[in-house]
Order: C-alpha cells, then structure tokens, then sequence
C-alpha cells in the first residue's frame, strides 16, 4: 500500500475517525431512545397480559378499582374481594398482591374502593413480614 509522505495520510484517517465516532454513538444513543417501555393506563384493553410484578391503570369515577381491574385482566378473587391471580400470575409463598392509590397503599380493600378519574390504581406483588 502506498502511503504518501509527510502525515497526510494520519491525518485524513483521523479526519474520518473524528466524523466516524460520533455517527456510531449518535446511533447508539439513537437506538437506545427508540426502546419501548409500556404500562397499563387503558382499562378497556382487554388483550393484556402481566409481565411484571406490578400493574397500573387509571381510575373511573364512580367504579371500584376491582371492578376495573376485572375489565382488563383475568383474575382470581375470594368472595370477600381479597385477589389471589392476576392473569395467571399467583404470588409465591408469603407473597401478596399489595392494592395502592396513588401511590399509598389502599386503607380499604378494592372491592370498596370508589375510584375517582384523577386516581392512579397500582397492583403490586409484595411479600409478607
């Protein structure tokens, strides 16, 4: 290979170095923006499935949050309202799934519980103490 005399050739390998670089971290950078993440905020889907340990959707004035719960996953419940299976997805031993609005766990369970369309209904797999 020839290489003329006197850097030039240095120097235009480390021009196409400098424009290089940044082209492959602006696409890296490009396909990690690209990567999905997706949660629960419509209800009437009926097609979803629990991946997680938690689930989130939104509340509807005037339904309680099992009722709404119901309309999107598949569930197990006692008669009492207490939920045993969220999409196939039973806890563990000394596992539960914990009820939250808004962020606070529930001080009722989701069978009384009257959501607003401000809430922020949250289902997420705790274990005991």
């Amino acid at each position: 290979m020839f290489r003329p005399s006197g850097g030039t050739y240095l120097t235009n390998h480390m021009k196409r170095l400098h424009i290089l670089i940044p082209a492959v971290v602006a696409l890296t950078l490009l396909g990690a923006a690209c990567t999905k993440t997706t949660t629960n905020s419509n209800v009437a889907d009926t097609n979803q499935t629990v991946q997680t340990d938690e689930i989130r959707y939104a509340g509807q004035a005037g339904k309680n949050a099992l009722e709404l719960l119901a309309q999107s996953y598949d569930i197990e419940t006692t008669p009492e309202g207490f939920v045993n299976e969220i999409n196939g997805r039973r806890p563990a031993d000394r596992q539960f799934w914990a009820f939250y609005v808004n962020g606070a766990q529930a001080s009722v369970g989701a069978k009384d519980y009257i959501t607003t369309d401000t809430d922020q209904i949250s289902w997420i797999l705790e274990d005991f103490n």
